[in-house]
């Protein structure tokens, strides 16, 4: 195996809801954050899950506009903010994970292909505070 891997997967094709629209959060973006949003969710994988480092959202969704990367830098900012979208860290990486990713793209169960990212440290330890706050109230 090389040293390094890219792993490749192909993205499908994916919906624009029309309620995007009239989404408060997404019209305060600016017109820049607003296609980079765009251009995350039709890059994900699956789950909803995509490399979140400025060097590859740049690649994939920027490809050939040159002299984006400081503008880029802002979007991201920008859209960091969403509470729909959680940028987290795997071992020096940065990944995004499209929270509501299922509420918006209807996929058919089989043929989803698993995330080869690593799953959301926000949403596992969420899922975890959850799951302690349920047990307690439920213990008689």
């Amino acid at each position: 195996m090389a040293p390094f891997e890219f792993v490749n997967y192909m993205a499908r094709k994916r919906m624009i809801s029309p309620t995007i629209w009239e989404d408060p959060g997404f019209n305060k973006l600016s017109i820049g954050a607003r296609l980079l949003f765009i251009g995350m969710f039709s890059n994900a994988d699956d789950e909803g899950y995509l490399r979140g480092d400025t060097g590859s959202l740049k690649r994939i969704i920027f490809g050939f506009d040159d002299g984006v990367l400081p503008q880029l830098i802002e979007w991201v900012s920008e859209v960091a903010k969403m509470r729909t979208i959680h940028f987290y860290e795997h071992e020096g990486e940065v990944y995004i994970h499209l929270v509501k990713w299922h509420f918006y793209q209807k996929q058919q169960k089989e043929r989803i292909q698993s995330t080869s990212l690593p799953l959301c440290s926000i949403c596992i330890a969420d899922d975890k505070h959850m799951y302690k706050e349920v047990s307690s109230r439920s213990r008689v």
